[in-house]
């Protein structure tokens, strides 16, 4: 995951004058949300760590001056996305910036010749293009004080569900390439195979 990457980066961040050395905990910033439960996450990378990330929430946390910023969840829909000039101004800063995961992978499949660092198969995906569309990576989630509980399935995820539970079976090419897009505008609060099949008939 990218927390086990930056762990494992944490003593190669170097200063602006070049020598390397370990970043302290309150000097990496992770925006994150339903994709992992903050106690996971902070047992693999102990970190500052805030909500999704929104527009203007890179430039207002700048002022905690972070060495090292990973998005992983952004808001998409109720409020406006996160700028891609504010993580250029970030970078611009010599601060290090990753992105995996939803939000996160979309950013750095965006900015990565500008070097911002994407981790993981949905940013490579981005990346290669095999997806294109940014509802690939949203979904509905509950408020903070819920812990950000999933209510319904990105659909990188139900591709990968499909793809997983068809490729045993004899189907047709052309009908089980028609699953996804049949999906694609659909927000599901239980994405078990029991409520996809339909679909595929």
């Amino acid at each position: 995951s990218v927390l086990q990457v930056m762990s494992g980066s944490r003593r190669s961040i170097r200063k602006a004058e070049g020598s390397p050395t370990r970043v302290a905990p309150d000097e990496i910033i992770v925006f994150l949300g339903p994709t992992l439960a903050r106690e996971a996450a902070e047992s693999i990378l102990p970190a500052r760590y805030l909500p999704p990330v929104a527009c203007g929430d890179i430039l207002r946390c700048l002022r905690l001056k972070p060495r090292v910023i990973a998005i992983i969840d952004g808001v998409f829909e109720h409020r406006a996305s996160v700028w891609h000039k504010e993580i250029l101004f970030a970078l611009e800063q010599g601060i290090t910036v990753f992105g995996a995961s939803s939000m996160g992978a979309l950013r750095a499949a965006a900015l990565a010749a500008c070097g911002m660092i994407g981790v993981g198969r949905i940013f490579e995906s981005y990346r290669d293009g095999v997806c294109t569309d940014e509802d690939e990576v949203a979904l509905l989630h509950d408020r903070s004080t819920a812990g950000y509980r999933a209510l319904s399935e990105p659909m990188v995820n139900i591709r990968a569900t499909v793809a997983t539970t068809l490729a045993p079976v004899d189907i047709p090419a052309l009908a089980r390439n028609s699953v996804s897009p049949r999906l694609n505008s659909t927000l599901l609060a239980d994405s078990g195979i029991v409520q996809l099949m339909p679909a595929v008939r």
